[in-house]
């Protein structure tokens, strides 16, 4: 069927669902599977000498004041640590995700914490911006909300509320490439992490259900969520799949979805609210995920490219000093260094 035409601007990106579609299954350690890894050997553990290059680091970086961002991996002397990035960097290439176990958070303060992830992240990548700002260290906490995530603008992560797989910044033309969070403060209740291959779920909608694979293949609409220069369109129009010959590129964000719809006055056809819904069903295939509990002071990297990331709803402290919080920071190699690349 036709698709229409969005009623109001917006920025098409057709290279994405002008391609051809992957009809094949993906039987590499990309397509891996809650039976085929264990997430223990995803955890990098620091051991007592890289535990002592923190120490120095952070007493090095109390003892000389500097710009935060204008820190880098130069400023530093710490081989035992860059043992540990390069064990991400290549955690990240298969099966996807890694975590840093742990900076000592009781034993600094977190201006001092914020810089050393800083300095560590950009180990692994180049670091861009996460809104349109140029913010490129991330708060990620509850706001005051209540959960609700229905305000355009409001990203979920400023909420409590439960977030269904996704990728982050999907509302973007350009993803970024990996993703990483320092956790500072974990919920009372709730708050777990689960992590998906891209290339499993897809393995599994292409068996289950492919008319509906068919259609996340072609053009959808989604609500750039205010992050672009006023005047400019406040609509992206691409896919939720898209093959490159080489890799997938998923976007199931449906939240920004319907929102963009919505916006541009158009209502949602059966073929795609059933894609959405198709989606939805196999993801909650227990067998494709692996769960996690991000614990204070840990570090968490994942291919934003090649996993799909969960978090369950929570409940939070009473105290504001103990509300779950976490730092995150978005890494791209190609394209700007600023929010659009």
């Amino acid at each position: 069927m036709a698709i229409p035409e969005p009623k109001i601007p917006f920025i098409d990106n057709p290279s994405e669902y002008a391609s051809p579609s992957l009809d094949r299954f993906i039987d590499d350690d990309r397509a891996w599977t809650l039976n085929t890894i264990d997430p223990n050997n995803m955890i990098v553990r620091l051991n007592d000498d890289q535990q002592a290059e923190l120490k120095e680091i952070a007493k090095d970086l109390t003892d000389n004041p500097f710009p935060e961002l204008m820190r880098n991996p130069d400023h530093i002397n710490a081989p035992e640590l860059s043992v540990a990035m390069k064990k991400i960097t290549s955690l990240l290439d298969s099966p996807g995700f890694g975590v840093i176990d742990r900076l000592a958070l009781d034993d600094m303060d977190l201006d001092t914490a914020k810089s050393i992830y800083w300095i560590l992240g950009q180990m692994v990548s180049r670091p861009v911006a996460q809104k349109w700002d140029g913010t490129m260290l991330y708060d990620v906490l509850d706001i005051g909300k209540k959960g609700e995530a229905k305000g355009y603008g409001l990203r979920g992560s400023l909420t409590n509320a439960e977030l269904f797989f996704h990728t982050d910044n999907g509302f973007n033309v350009n993803l970024p490439d990996a993703v990483s969070l320092l956790c500072v403060n974990q919920a009372k209740e709730g708050g777990v992490n689960r992590f998906a291959s891209v290339y499993s779920l897809h393995n599994r909608l292409l068996e289950r259900c492919p008319e509906h694979l068919k259609r996340l293949y072609q053009p959808v609409l989604f609500n750039r969520n205010m992050e672009h220069a006023e005047g400019e369109p406040t609509i992206l129009r691409t896919s939720i799949f898209s093959w490159d010959g080489e890799r997938l590129i998923a976007r199931p964000n449906p939240f920004y979805v319907y929102q963009a719809y919505e916006m541009a006055g158009i209502e949602m056809e059966t073929e795609l609210t059933d894609a959405i819904d198709a989606l939805r069903e196999v993801a909650k295939d227990t067998d494709l995920w692996v769960e996690m509990r991000m614990e204070r002071g840990q570090m968490q990297f994942l291919n934003n490219r090649q996993v799909l990331h969960y978090r369950s709803s929570y409940v939070d402290y009473d105290e504001p000093e103990r509300q779950r919080h976490a730092i995150r920071m978005w890494y791209r190699k190609s394209g700007r260094q600023m929010y659009n690349g």
